[in-house]
């Protein structure tokens, strides 16, 4: 009978298939879409869509910018 995968070991599989691995703690990263708020040149209002790599230790200063 093969172990229960929980979600948290294939997100850190997944991070070590791909190198996506946060240098300070080791953890496999996230990514997070950032939209701000961006004024077009007909003065309308739209927004610009950015994917930020998250993880355990930098989550509090992406959620603060």
């Amino acid at each position: 009978m093969a172990k229960k995968q929980s979600f948290s070991d294939k997100v850190r599989k997944a991070g070590m298939v791909f190198g996506k691995v946060c240098p300070t703690c080791g953890e496999a990263m996230s990514y997070v879409k950032r939209l701000e708020p961006v004024k077009k040149a007909s003065g309308s209002l739209g927004f610009k869509d950015t994917m930020v790599p998250t993880c355990k230790c930098n989550i509090k200063e992406v959620q603060e910018a």
